[in-house]
């Protein structure tokens, strides 16, 4: 499994431990603005984009210039993992990489709590598991994520003229896979309380 990580707003915290899973599980950081602190920019594979289509934008970007075939985590950067305690013992975040390693769902969405997967129904795309065989269709068959080339930014309030509602994306991958799940495609909402993550920046 890799990490695509859509960059923004780069918090110290989280840089930490990307760096410290980044071996085990390498980490790209798709940034729609260039904001990664220099020593940081040899640790990871790190590409800048123009910031259009929000974080699907992002990992739509990866899966066309990076993706090699290989189950990936997508996430925002605007987030903290919480310690994860084993057996009495605080363990690092690669044991909750190993873990989500381990999933053999095609797609799957990670909320940090029940309220919030109630409250978003299930999809968003904040954290995200997706498998290879899941990519490779969704790029082959729906040219990849569905983003709008439109929206620079728009994350929030009333939708502006010249782009689509900032869940446009969201509700479009939906529409995807609901009807891949005719041909066997398997989609899952869990929690894992360990990903403290924002809502666009809004803690």
């Amino acid at each position: 499994m890799k990490i695509c990580v859509c960059g923004w707003y780069f918090e110290p915290e989280f840089l930490i431990t990307l760096k410290d899973i980044n071996k085990e599980y390498p980490v790209t950081i798709i940034a729609n603005r260039d904001r990664l602190p220099e020593e940081y920019k040899g640790v990871f594979n790190y590409h800048v984009r123009e910031n259009r289509g929000l974080e699907y934008g992002a990992y739509d970007y990866y899966l066309k210039n990076v993706w090699e075939g290989e189950d990936v985590l997508f996430m925002h950067d605007d987030m903290k993992i919480r310690p994860i305690v084993k057996d009495y013992t605080v363990v690092g975040p690669e044991y909750l990489m190993g873990l989500i390693s381990k999933i053999e769902m095609d797609l799957v969405y990670i909320f940090k709590n029940e309220r919030e997967k109630q409250f978003c129904f299930g999809t968003h795309g904040r954290v995200m598991f997706a498998g290879g065989k899941f990519l490779k269709d969704l790029k082959e068959i729906n040219d990849g994520f569905p983003w709008d080339k439109d929206n620079d930014g728009h994350t929030m309030g009333p939708t502006p003229g010249y782009c689509k509602h900032y869940n446009w994306g969201v509700l479009e991958l939906k529409n995807y896979w609901e009807v891949r799940k005719l041909v066997g495609c398997r989609v899952e909402s869990i929690v894992i309380p360990a990903f403290n993550y924002s809502i666009r920046g809004r803690k």
